[in-house]
């Protein structure tokens, strides 16, 4: 995973690259490597085959091209995934996953209250953590985004605004209960 806190001068931009060049490995990118890739969109053209992105709307129509409408913005999500055989995963309250093959996955759980700073560092995190440890990428990035989301909905229940480190002490038992009741 790379990008959250990474920054955007220099020393960021050459880490990132660098990372791109001699990583073959899927990478999971996010926050500051999604703003740097939006200015050196020629580096899309080199990601590792099955990366992640991991961007929010604003961050996606700045790598993509402004968008006038979510349909438009759906489309250009599928043509640029299956184009630069990755996985888009564009956050919103309900956020869709984009796969290398032409699928879309609609993930309906999440809540408003999860809109607080660090959530998508959180959420970079688990995908990154799950790929890490052996999970296929695509079931990883679903588990992920949806047990995310999940924590997130039960949180929102007991506060306005779910804090990221109270969502990342949920996860534990998200996971636990998601393998309970398979």
């Amino acid at each position: 995973g790379i990008g959250s806190g990474l920054g955007i001068k220099e020393e960021g931009r050459a880490l990132l690259l660098t990372a791109i060049e001699k990583f073959k490995k899927p990478m999971v990118i996010d926050a500051d490597a999604l703003n740097i890739l939006s200015e050196q969109k020629d580096w899309l053209e080199k990601l590792p085959e099955n990366s992640v992105l991991t961007p929010h709307m604003k961050e996606f129509d700045r790598l993509f091209g402004e968008h006038q409408s979510w349909w438009k913005r759906i489309d250009t999500a599928f043509k640029e995934a299956i184009r630069l055989k990755i996985y888009i995963v564009l956050k919103n309250r309900y956020t869709m996953i984009f796969s290398p093959q032409g699928m879309c996955y609609f993930n309906s759980s999440g809540a408003p209250a999860m809109a607080s700073g660090g959530m998508g560092d959180a959420l970079t995190g688990m995908i990154s953590s799950m790929i890490a440890q052996g999970y296929d990428i695509e079931k990883a990035i679903l588990l992920a985004v949806f047990s995310h989301g999940y924590a997130g909905e039960q949180l929102a229940q007991k506060m306005f605004v779910v804090p990221a480190s109270n969502l990342i002490k949920q996860i534990p038992y998200i996971l636990k209960e998601i393998s309970l009741n398979r």
